[in-house]
């Protein structure tokens, strides 16, 4: 056999092997260090340590580059590189999603790229319209999905009612489909990932994606339902490591929603020795990250402090400077804690010099509050209130209403502080308002008994 007929034997087994192909891409990808980073245990926007709901989403960098089944060829399809494409999608994204969240869906999106990518070459011989699918992948690369996106619907449609392998295959279009829908409509990518499911119910990559949707949509019963499937394999398949400290993580985050801190204690605990088997250091730093929050939040300050500053020495290692930002915050509020003001300010601010040179208008922002909250235990109320307002104008220009909230709380702290009732009224008004507004309801109570204790000052419709 010459290599050309070996190059055609090859390529007709990935025509007629899609699932198995789509099996060993992932676990190529996986091995090659596709790590997730700090997931935000309580969902929602980012919030500063120490304050509200807690932790926040962190976007982690992933491996430049990647395995690609056509790699090395130059026919037509190998200008479209599946990591670059997929990196790009995702940096252009409107997504639902934060970008941390789609960790697995990254390796999905690589996925669906190389697929079109032999389809391109393999042409008739897969039944495909090899100039459609040409098409495809230059809109793919321009940002744009609706031609790939009708050409897996129409795959999964053909396989839906087929022959066994035909629905594995019909299962690996399901999920390239919902890969692309999340990065704009999160309804229609569960829909293509339920359908994956039912299609293909062992894939664990299937039920890891389905199950970080269901967390960010809120529907925390059926994520959970998802991730407890995936940890009652008796086997982990090959490479799916990754998605099972996610899935532990995901349990971990509906434990904590339901106020059981130990069960979602005892899961992150899991996620780090599943995390050290697997031998990756991204995973590692992924799962103590998580595991010291949820010591900080129930005040286990020393074991907090241990699992933040390893999660912090991978993350720096790993160069995930985002990522590390997080823990340095989770660390200075650790500080600021303990009475080490000094300690919480000089953290504070190289978080805060991380921030703007990303240009992270989020991230400056939270930071300017801790700033504030030192300054104010330090008794420097002037120094505190400028950086509150600094935070609120911010928050304003920016859209960034969470943020908008805890400034105008901490505003009206401050200026009760300082006996200006008036002043904490009208601030506390606001955050007031702002929480009804965004759906924080458990935090309306609080900020109800500061009103109720300035007495005569508080209006009579809230």
């Amino acid at each position: 056999m010459d290599v050309q007929e070996a190059l055609d034997w090859a390529l007709d087994w990935v025509a007629a092997n899609p699932a198995m192909t789509a099996l060993i891409a992932t676990f190529l990808l996986l091995v090659l260090g596709v790590a997730g980073g700090i997931l935000g245990l309580f969902g929602g926007p980012r919030r500063r340590p120490g304050r509200g709901r807690g932790g926040g989403t962190v976007q982690r960098r992933s491996d430049p580059r990647g395995t690609s089944a056509a790699e090395g060829e130059t026919e037509a399809g190998e200008d479209f590189d599946p990591v670059e494409t997929a990196e790009r999608l995702l940096s252009r994204r409107g997504a639902p999603l934060p970008v941390d969240r789609l960790v697995v869906q990254l390796s999905e999106l690589r996925s669906a790229v190389d697929k079109l990518r032999v389809w391109v070459r393999v042409g008739a011989r897969a039944g495909v319209d090899r100039d459609r699918t040409l098409l495809a992948l230059r809109q793919l690369a321009a940002g744009r999905g609706e031609t790939a996106e009708t050409i897996f619907r129409e795959a999964l449609a053909q396989g839906r009612d087929a022959t066994f392998e035909g629905r594995l295959a019909a299962a690996v279009a399901a999920r390239h489909l919902g890969a692309l829908q999340v990065l704009h409509d999160a309804e229609a990518a569960v829909a293509a990932y339920e359908e994956a499911v039912k299609l293909d119910p062992d894939h664990f990559d299937g039920l890891t994606n389905l199950g970080e949707i269901y967390m960010h949509l809120d529907r925390r019963e059926d994520a959970g339902r998802v991730f407890a499937q995936q940890l009652r394999f008796d086997e982990i398949p090959s490479g799916a490591g990754l998605q099972r400290v996610a899935a532990l993580i995901g349990l971990a985050r509906g434990a904590h929603g339901r106020g059981d801190l130990a069960r979602a204690t005892e899961l992150c605990e899991r996620a780090v020795h599943l995390s050290r088997d697997i031998g990756q250091d991204g995973h590692l730093a992924y799962a103590l990250g998580n595991l010291g929050v949820l010591h900080f939040e129930q005040r286990h300050d020393d074991l907090a402090e241990e699992m933040l500053n390893q999660a912090l020495a991978l993350e720096q290692a790993l160069g995930n400077e985002q990522a590390a930002s997080m823990v340095m915050g989770y660390l200075g509020a650790l500080a600021k804690r303990r009475g080490d003001l000094e300690g919480a300010r000089v953290i504070f601010q190289e978080v805060l010099a991380l921030a703007r040179k990303r240009g992270d208008q989020e991230g400056v922002g939270i930071q300017l509050l801790s700033l504030g909250e030192v300054a104010a235990l330090n008794g420097a109320p002037a120094e505190a209130a400028e950086l509150y307002r600094q935070c609120l104008g911010l928050a304003r220009d920016s859209g960034l209403r969470d943020l908008e909230a805890d400034a105008h709380d901490c505003l009206g702290d401050l200026a009760e502080a300082g006996g200006d009732r008036t002043a904490a009224k009208n601030h506390w008004m606001a955050a007031r308002a702002l929480l009804v507004d965004l759906e924080r309801h458990g935090e309306v109570p609080e900020l109800d008994a500061k009103l109720d204790g300035l007495g005569p000052l508080r209006v009579q419709e809230r």
